[in-house]
C-alpha cells in the first residue's frame, strides 16, 4: 500500500537568506502533509504540518564548514502521529538540504532525557542513515552520538 499519492514542490522565498521548501502530499486520510525546511541565520528547521498544523520538526545548527548538528526533535503532538513515516520524510528534507547547501557531514547527541526510547530512537536514526555510537558511560548528559556521512 502507498500512504502518498502526489508530490508537489514549492519554492518560496522570503528574502534575507529565509527560504521555505515545502513539498505537499495528500495521503490516503485525505489530509495535506507539508514538509519544509526554514533557515535563520546559522539555525536550520525541518519541519512537518498536517492540515496546516505543524506537529513536529527537527532543529539543526550549522557547525563548523560543511558539518550540521541536529540539536533537538520536537516530539509529535499527537502519539498517533509516531511510526508512520513522518519523522524520515523531515530527515529526508534535511538531507537534501544538506546536499543542495554542500554539507557533508550531519552530526547529533543522544540526550540522557531520551533514554527512555533509546530503542525507538536508534532504529529511526539507523533506518535513516546514521551510524549510531553509544557510549559505555554517559558524558556530559548524553549517552551516545549519531554520525551521517553525505
Amino acid at each position: 500500500m502507498r500512504l502518498f499519492k502526489s508530490r508537489i514542490v514549492h519554492k518560496i522565498n522570503f528574502g534575507k537568506g529565509r527560504t521555505i521548501k515545502e513539498l505537499m502530499y495528500k495521503n490516503l486520510f485525505r489530509k495535506t502533509i507539508k514538509v519544509w525546511v526554514e533557515t535563520t541565520g546559522d539555525s536550520i528547521y525541518s519541519k512537518i504540518s498536517i492540515d496546516d498544523r505543524v506537529v513536529s520538526k527537527i532543529q539543526c545548527v550549522l557547525q563548523e564548514e560543511g558539518i550540521l548538528l541536529i540539536g533537538d526533535i520536537t516530539p509529535f503532538i499527537k502519539k498517533s502521529y509516531r511510526c508512520k513515516g513522518y519523522g524520515s520524510l523531515m530527515m529526508d528534507e534535511l538531507f537534501k538540504y544538506a546536499y543542495e547547501n554542500e554539507i557533508n557531514k550531519i552530526v547529533g547527541n543522544l540526550s540522557l532525557v531520551d533514554s527512555d526510547h533509546k530503542e525507538r530512537l536508534k532504529a529511526f536514526y539507523e533506518k535513516n542513515g546514521f551510524r549510531v555510537i553509544e557510549y559505555e558511560l554517559p558524558t556530559e548528559g548524553h549517552y551516545g552520538e549519531i554520525i551521517k556521512i553525505m
